[in-house]
C-alpha cells in the first residue's frame, strides 16, 4: 500500500512547539509528526519553509524546530 504524502508548510512545523495555541491543536501537530517519524505516512517540507524556520527570532525555539 502506498503511503499518504504530507506537505508540511511552516505553521504545521510551528504548532509543536507553540505555547500561543491550545494543547489540542498541538497534540494533533505531535501526533502527526511522530506518524510521519513511524513511516506510517511521508512528511515533505519545502526550502521555503527551511528558511523560514531559520528565521524565526527566538532562538531557542529555532533550535528545537
Amino acid at each position: 500500500m502506498r503511503k499518504i504524502a504530507l506537505y508540511l508548510d511552516t505553521s504545521v512545523i510551528s504548532f509543536a512547539l507553540s505555547k500561543d495555541i491550545s494543547d489540542d491543536y498541538r497534540n494533533i501537530t505531535l501526533k502527526l509528526i511522530k506518524e510521519i517519524n513511524k513511516g506510517r505516512c511521508e512528511g515533505y517540507i519545502s526550502d521555503v519553509v527551511i528558511r523560514e524556520l531559520g528565521n524565526t527570532r527566538d532562538e531557542v525555539k529555532r533550535e528545537n524546530l
